[in-house]
């Protein structure tokens, strides 16, 4: 959790001067990454066991429980 808040604080407007643009974009796409990493490593503690999507935006479930 630390680690996002590490990656997100920059978007707060807290901090050095504004940034737009091209730089703006690469900042999103890297906090977009490392947020999606962080939930994934959860998702695969929580649901230990294979996975099974029924369809597009379904949620996930776990064939063991």
């Amino acid at each position: 959790m630390l680690a996002i808040a590490v990656v997100l604080a920059p978007l707060t407007g807290c901090g050095g001067p504004a940034v737009t643009g091209e730089e703006l974009f690469d900042q999103a796409r890297e906090v977009n990454f490392a947020y999606k990493a962080a939930v994934a490593d959860v998702q695969l503690q929580l649901f230990e066991g294979e996975w099974t999507l029924e369809g597009y935006g379904d949620r996930s479930r776990s064939v063991w429980g």
